[in-house]
């Protein structure tokens, strides 16, 4: 379990940060991509303007992404490994807990028309 919280803390966190910025950029990160190490946090920022539909996407993908990847193990490895993916699972969902509620927060308070700029959004 200790070896699957390392994995999480030094593999999957910058890996879930980095996806977020995947539908905004491609596989070309950018001047505008921003991943910020600071203490006890790792977090991606996007310094463009975006749409709400772009948005939602980069804040799900990872969670959906890492699931894709991690499920497969749980099902076809034998009982310890399967017991590290399973705790590496959990930490994947708690830790994207945020971006889920944000997704839903989004479609109920940004309109589909709405242009988004860093932490501003321009109505039209």
């Amino acid at each position: 379990l200790i070896l699957a919280l390392l994995v999480w803390l030094f593999i999957v966190i910058p890996v879930h940060e980095i996806l977020h910025l995947v539908p905004y950029v491609g596989l070309k990160l950018n001047d505008k991509c921003v991943v910020t190490i600071s203490k006890g946090a790792v977090s991606a920022l996007y310094d463009g303007k975006t749409k709400r539909k772009t948005f939602l996407i980069s804040l799900i993908l990872p969670v959906l992404i890492l699931s894709l990847v991690i499920t497969p193990f749980l099902f076809f490895l034998s009982s310890l490994f399967r017991i590290f993916f399973f705790f590496l699972m959990i930490l994947n969902v708690f830790g994207s807990y945020t971006d889920v509620y944000m997704v839903f927060y989004s479609i109920f308070n940004i309109n589909k028309t709405d242009i988004m700029f860093g932490r501003y959004i321009y109505s039209s």
